[in-house]
């Protein structure tokens, strides 16, 4: 699937207003990044096989580009993450714009999904499984990544397919094949049996071949990435401490640009974090 994204803002604060985008402490760390222009800032690291790439004045106008993760072509993995830490004693607020469509059926109704992943900076990075492990759990199929993200603490599958909830090709645990589903898994350990747990599903829609507002992609064949009036997706996803030494989880998304923000999934961790960490998304 054709993966292209666009942040918003990155606010790392210690608490929240109601108001998007407004920190309501002086002490905080924010990340700008419109991914429009064909250069990054030095702390946005790309990668993959092959690698994610910006798409101004390669696919779309100059200064009018995306960040695009994958094409839409068998067995790819694009990722990019934010090379810059935060002490996890501060929460984080993720704002982010994706589209994901196809020009071609490759066999598959909808690729894999999205990874969004929280690790330790104490590692050195390297991205977990292809497919269904959405960057961040094992997965043991061919090419066979048997370990979980480096140092992975959180990943967050917007799940098309299905797989990142499903207790095969290495995953531990799950509810099996949920496509249009939010899901969570935990932290990488040493241990294949334990690593990267299921923590919670959310199943949005049931049919991974109809277009709906719960549809995780865009499921109708097109040449050109789908417009804002047909195939809308923004996403915020807040990790916020509460004081006890358990962390809120939450997972928003409006389906048109002026709509109101929808909960998809809710989550309180009770697993302590790394002490710094840092975020980065890979399909």
């Amino acid at each position: 699937m054709n993966i292209p994204f666009r942040f918003f803002v990155i606010f790392i604060i210690f608490a929240v207003s109601n108001c998007i985008f407004i920190p309501i402490v002086n002490a905080q760390f924010t990340i700008k990044e419109n991914f429009q222009g064909s250069t990054v800032g030095s702390s946005i690291i790309l990668g993959g096989s092959p690698s994610a790439y910006l798409t101004s004045g390669v696919v779309d106008p100059v200064n009018d580009g995306w960040l695009r993760l994958t094409n839409a072509n068998l067995n790819q993995k694009g990722y990019a993450y934010i090379n810059s830490s935060f002490p996890s004693t501060l929460g984080v607020i993720i704002d982010f714009e994706y589209k994901i469509w196809r020009d071609s059926i490759l066999g598959n109704p909808g690729a894999d999904g999205i990874g969004i992943y929280f690790f330790d900076t104490s590692k050195t990075f390297a991205l977990g499984g292809y497919g269904g492990s959405l960057g961040y759990a094992p997965n043991t199929s061919l090419p066979a990544t048997n370990t979980g993200l480096a140092g992975g603490y959180i990943g967050i599958g917007l799940d098309e397919f299905g797989n990142f909830s499903n207790p095969t090709e290495g995953r531990n645990g799950g509810l099996g094949l949920m496509c249009n589903s939010i899901t969570l898994r935990g932290e990488t350990t040493n241990n294949k049996n334990t690593t990267n747990p299921w923590l919670k599903t959310n199943q949005l829609q049931t049919s991974n071949t109809v277009d709906g507002y719960n549809s995780i992609d865009y499921n109708t064949i097109t040449k050109t990435r789908p417009t804002d009036s047909v195939f809308y997706r923004r996403v915020k996803i807040s990790i916020i401490p509460t004081g006890s030494g358990k962390y809120a989880i939450s997972v928003t998304w409006r389906t048109t640009p002026t709509g109101s923000d929808v909960t998809l999934l809710t989550y309180t961790s009770n697993t302590a974090p790394p002490a710094n960490l840092k975020v980065g998304f890979a399909a």
